[in-house]
């Protein structure tokens, strides 16, 4: 008897985890760069979703400005993924950075934690304009109608459309 109610425990923990699984689907995902962007480029935050190879090269083009020689634009299948860009407001120092968790997707949104990071108290750093951003590949999950971008709160950063 004993033996059977441990079966149907591990069953119900099995089921539950199923359960769980499918209400929220973590994506597969890549980081294709990180840094600082010169700081002249408008003085917000800024969320965007890129779904185009031109939006991409645009974009590489105005965060790797100055950058000789800059970074190749990565190769992406804009069919089966989706490019995630944050950045910071302007920064007066160097030392800020920009990151964001992997990605989950549920109920048509694609949620996606961000933290900002301010420099270490007490360490040197460079008195230079800069803005902090990552840029994150991400598997388009098929249904997905938006992208949320949230703080470590949950609190929302914001919400951007997909187009279909």
């Amino acid at each position: 008897m004993p033996f059977g109610l441990l079966k149907q425990g591990a069953a119900c923990l099995f089921l539950g985890l199923c359960a769980c699984a499918s209400a929220q689907t973590s994506l597969d995902h890549e980081i294709l760069a990180r840094g600082s962007a010169p700081g002249d480029s408008g003085a917000g935050e800024r969320f965007e979703v890129i779904e185009t190879r031109p939006e991409l090269h645009a974009l590489y083009e105005e965060i790797f400005a100055g950058r000789l020689p800059p970074p190749p634009v990565p190769d992406v299948d804009f069919s089966r993924s989706l490019v995630l860009f944050v950045a910071m407001a302007q920064q007066p120092t160097a030392g800020y950075r920009v990151e964001m968790d992997p990605p989950v997707f549920r109920n048509g949104v694609l949620r996606s934690r961000v933290t900002f990071h301010d420099p270490p108290e007490g360490e040197p750093r460079a008195t230079v304009l800069t803005r902090p951003f990552a840029v994150m590949k991400v598997n388009r999950p098929s249904g997905a109608e938006k992208v949320l971008f949230v703080d470590q709160a949950g609190n929302r950063l914001a919400r951007i459309p997909l187009e279909q």
